[in-house]
């Protein structure tokens, strides 16, 4: 995912990313019946949440940064955009570790959190974008 961020186009981030991610979710649904049911997170386990938790916000964020742009603010999804490409790598080593610590249920919590706050974010703002738009 992190690759997505050295193209310039937000349109291809956007089709990269979310090719990344249901490729992620074909290959889980492939290996799923192959590996043993355990009653705990391994390590495995870990990484896999915390790669799809981190390709979901690529996603989003990539959505953000296209939205920023179709508004009119291209200077303000340029800014994010420099400030992320050196960040990503620590972003993803924190999230991982974070990820590793938490038990199954903190990491369901989690992952509900970041789908609602990223429909909140979304949503709120579709609202913002309405109301700064001239009457016809």
């Amino acid at each position: 995912a992190w690759v997505t961020f050295f193209l310039a186009d937000y349109t291809r981030r956007i089709e990269v990313t979310a090719a990344n991610l249901l490729a992620f979710i074909a290959f889980n649904f492939t290996v799923s019946d192959d590996l043993p049911h355990l009653g705990y997170l391994t390590l495995m386990d870990a990484i896999m949440i915390s790669i799809f938790v981190q390709s979901v916000l690529v996603v989003v964020f990539n959505v953000y940064l296209k939205r920023l742009e179709a508004t009119g603010r291209k200077a303000l999804a340029e800014r994010l955009d420099r400030f992320t490409l050196p960040a990503f790598p620590a972003v993803y080593i924190a999230l991982g570790a974070c990820i590793s610590a938490m038990t199954e249920n903190q990491i369901v919590a989690f992952m509900v959190a970041v789908v609602c706050s990223a429909a909140i974010c979304f949503v709120g703002f579709q609202r913002s974008n309405r109301t700064r738009q001239a009457p016809l």
